[in-house]
């Protein structure tokens, strides 16, 4: 889990269970995907794989990116949380998935993009 949170990654599952293996841990999945901001997704015999990836297809078109500075920037190592809160007049409730936190070690690494130059 603390790989995961450091990779800044979303995590979308589909998770293909029903027999009765002990090596099956649905919630497992769920956490993953949750504490990354991504969905995990268990199809029944209703719902095709293929409709839970346009699903996934769709929510990954439709994203938005924040950005932030902290206030500090001391303590690097310790996992920070965040929550997002959004509001429209007229839109009624609206529902934000984001992911849990973020830990600012992992941040840091991340490679600047290349620079381009315009012609």
């Amino acid at each position: 889990m603390a790989e995961a949170r450091q990779s800044q990654a979303q995590i979308y599952s589909i998770g293909l269970v029903g027999s009765d293996s002990v090596e099956e841990n649905p919630e497992l999945l769920r956490r993953l995907s949750k504490d990354t901001g991504g969905v995990a997704y268990f199809p029944r015999e209703a719902e095709s794989v293929e409709s839970v990836s346009a699903k996934i297809a769709r929510d990954l078109r439709e994203q938005y990116t924040l950005g932030y500075i902290p206030r500090s920037l001391k303590q690097t190592d310790t996992f920070r949380k965040i929550e997002v809160k959004v509001t429209a007049a007229g839109q009624g409730k609206l529902h934000v998935r984001t992911r849990q936190g973020y830990s600012p070690q992992a941040v840091k690494s991340i490679p600047a993009p290349p620079e381009t130059t315009a012609k």
